[in-house]
């Protein structure tokens, strides 16, 4: 028995000593973990600050240095998440309808770029955009990240405070540019401001998203205010009515932590005083940028929240406000109804636009016209749709200046419902509603199962869906709306997760399914994955895919944009410095060519004969390369024909190369602006010639 007792002792040692060892390493690994997590919070972070970015040296400044850098900074960050991922399960995106959905739309997204008619555009979309598949490929990897490692709502507050704070000063930059309070190289127009986006369409929607969501997070401070000043009367009673001379020293440690916590308590309410005037610098800014849609998409979430609300919100303070909110809405509709009869419209830029809202505004109707051309492309190829990027070849086809006395050229709708369906046919716009079906019902579960504050937080995102949405039925995502978009979409998959079921929607369709074996245990292959080489070898994958596309992707086409511009800005631009530009990244090379063509129009009468030859033998060789590229561009076309019109002054056999593209472009879009112009230099350029 002695022996028995001391063998079992002795491996209860044992196990003591392995159960310490387990622990050890099991913090170890957790500490490990914490890390990767903070990495990627930290990379994500980083990209909430893509709308400070201006590249003075590229082309297109306030567009291209922003796509680059969110990209350059998703792809560093996605290999830390590839490795957290493996080697920490818990963190795999898991049972998220959203994500499923959002994955489906990409999935259509890519099939419709290799359906279309031009899926170099597709893929790459232009200087003057940066979207394209390639943009939204890191979207869906952003949305990923975002949903798998911002988790709790305290998180998710940090990730809208960093962003607000980054608004605040995207709309303090634009507000000192409107009232010169200091020289920063963004203009006002029409006395609109537009910041660091570079337009005040692009800044209106921004500044609206920061308004709603700097306003949520103050219900995410709120407990803990109140747990602060709010102690114990208990505790007080005993603090107060302890006898002089007895518990000394415990008085003065409980009177010493009041203290502390008041200290906090103001802390915090200074934090709230930084948020409310955050807010409200955002909404200033929206007011002097004067984008309508951004107004309309405020009111329409405001509306959502204040009457969602009344009949499902637990805290009866805030539905007391939301009557408010809906009296200002009321308000705010007279105001501009009197704008519309009386002088007041003067005195405010927001005002005289909202009040010139309608069927002869010039913006509503080329608006209207714009997507009255797409939907009647879309019956063209119902389907899959003409490709993402390609609306201006759709829109071209149909669109008509002299029955729409319309003179502007769309390469968006301007209705993100519509661009679906016409770039991205049935499918793309079904894909795209179900996503955001998807949203709506994570959203509408959350706000039946939470109470209090956090239920007012998602109300506030909520409603920031519904704002964004409702504006994106007059404009178009940009990079720095697209992250936003991003951020809403990682937002309602992270509260699916949270409330989700263990085992993902994929492990479940495998096992329910007749799939081979080795396919059905693909589950339980990966969660092994952190155990072993594999993981090392994935994330060493990844990281040189991550590399290669920095420098093979990101670089190049930075400095492809540096070349071009060096070219635009030049006295007299040089075909070797376009042709430098478009070498550098042969995916965006037509953007650089139709700069090439406009710009060395204007020089063709005043260089010599042997850079004129050079000139047009140069343009002459990379016909074929770039319509390959596109070959129902009929702007290219456009362009094409325009120089060798005017390089046919100097060199009259080029009028028939003139006469060929303009027959094409013809074809393509017979009744825009361009195409007309060209034809009438066309008819001056073969009269003159005949004379």
């Amino acid at each position: 028995m002695r022996g028995w007792k001391t063998h079992i002792g002795l491996g209860g040692g044992n196990l003591a000593r392995q159960s310490v060892s387990d622990v050890t390493a099991d913090a170890h690994q957790l500490d490990f973990g914490n890390i990767l997590v903070w990495a990627v919070q930290f990379g994500i972070l980083l990209i909430l600050f893509t709308p400070l970015i201006i590249s003075d040296s590229t082309i297109f400044p306030f567009i291209v240095g922003k796509a680059i850098y969110a990209r350059t900074v998703i792809e560093i960050t996605a290999v830390v998440w590839v490795a957290l991922i493996l080697l920490f399960p818990r963190y795999r995106p898991r049972g998220s309808v959203v994500l499923l959905a959002l994955v489906v739309w990409v999935a259509i997204s890519v099939l419709a770029g290799v359906m279309g008619v031009s899926f170099t555009r597709s893929l790459w979309s232009s200087y003057e955009r940066m979207q394209g598949l390639y943009d939204l490929a890191h979207g869906l990897v952003f949305a990923l990240m975002l949903a798998t490692v911002f988790r709790s709502r305290a998180e998710w507050g940090i990730l809208l405070g960093v962003n607000l704070t980054v608004g605040v000063w995207v709309s303090l930059l634009g507000l000192g540019a409107y009232f010169e309070l200091f020289e920063t190289g963004m203009g006002v127009n029409e006395g609109r401001i537009s910041s660091t986006l570079g337009n005040a369409t692009y800044m209106g929607p921004y500044t609206m998203i920061n308004f709603i969501t700097g306003l949520g997070i103050l219900a995410l401070i709120y407990p803990r205010l109140s747990s602060i000043f709010q102690l114990p009367r208990a505790r007080r009673a005993a603090v107060s009515g302890t006898p002089p001379r007895t518990g000394r020293r415990r008085q003065r440690a409980e009177r010493r932590e009041m203290s502390q916590s008041k200290l906090l308590g103001y802390l915090l309410y200074a934090l709230v005083a930084c948020i409310i005037v955050a807010a409200l610098v955002n909404i200033w800014a929206l007011w002097m940028t004067g984008t309508r849609a951004a107004v309309i998409g405020l009111a329409a979430g405001a509306l959502v929240f204040a009457v969602g609300y009344i009949f499902a919100g637990s805290i009866r303070v805030i539905r007391w406000l939301s009557y408010l909110i809906l009296a200002m809405m009321v308000a705010g509709l007279l105001l501009v109804v009197l704008a519309r009869t009386t002088a007041i419209s003067d005195y405010s830029t927001m005002l005289e636009r909202m009040s010139q809202i309608g069927l002869d505004d010039a913006s509503v109707s080329g608006r209207a016209e714009a997507a009255r051309a797409g939907l009647r492309a879309f019956v063209d190829k119902p389907i899959l749709g003409w490709g993402p990027e390609n609306y201006l070849i759709a829109w071209g086809r149909y669109f008509d200046k002299h029955a729409t006395g319309v003179k502007g050229r769309f390469d968006h709708a301007h209705n993100k419902p519509v661009e679906e369906l016409v770039t991205k046919g049935i499918l793309g716009l079904s894909a795209y509603i179900a996503l955001w079906l998807a949203m709506a019902v994570v959203f509408a579960r959350s706000l039946r199962r939470e109470t209090g504050t956090t239920q007012l937080f998602v109300w506030a995102v909520a409603a920031t869906g519904v704002a964004y949405f409702v504006q994106n039925l007059f404009l178009f995502d940009t990079p720095a709306l697209s992250i936003h978009f991003m951020i809403l979409v990682g937002f309602a998959a992270s509260e699916e997760m949270r409330a989700g079921t263990p085992r993902s929607l994929f492990a479940k369709a495998l096992q329910s399914t007749r799939a081979p074996k080795w396919m059905r245990n693909i589950p339980s292959y990966a969660s092994s994955w952190g155990n072993s080489l594999v993981a090392s070898a994935l994330v060493a994958v990844v990281a040189v895919v991550a590399v290669i596309l920095m420098l093979n992707t990101n670089i190049r086409m930075y400095n492809a944009s540096i070349a071009a511009k060096d070219a635009v800005v030049a006295e007299t631009p040089q075909v070797d410095d376009f042709l430098d530009g478009i070498m550098k990244f042969p995916g965006l090379a037509n953007s650089i060519r139709e700069l090439m063509l406009t710009e060395m129009q204007g020089h063709l009468d005043s260089i010599s004969d042997e850079e004129f030859l050079y000139a047009v033998n140069t343009v002459s060789e990379m016909e074929r390369e770039a319509l390959e590229a596109e070959p129902e561009s009929w702007l290219l076309e456009a362009y094409w024909a325009q120089f060798y019109q005017r390089a046919a002054i100097r060199s009259p056999t080029l009028a028939s190369d003139a006469r060929q593209h303009l027959d094409r472009a013809i074809e393509l879009a017979p009744r825009t602006v361009e195409v007309k112009g060209v034809i009438e230099g066309q008819i001056v350029l073969e009269e003159a010639l005949e004379d």
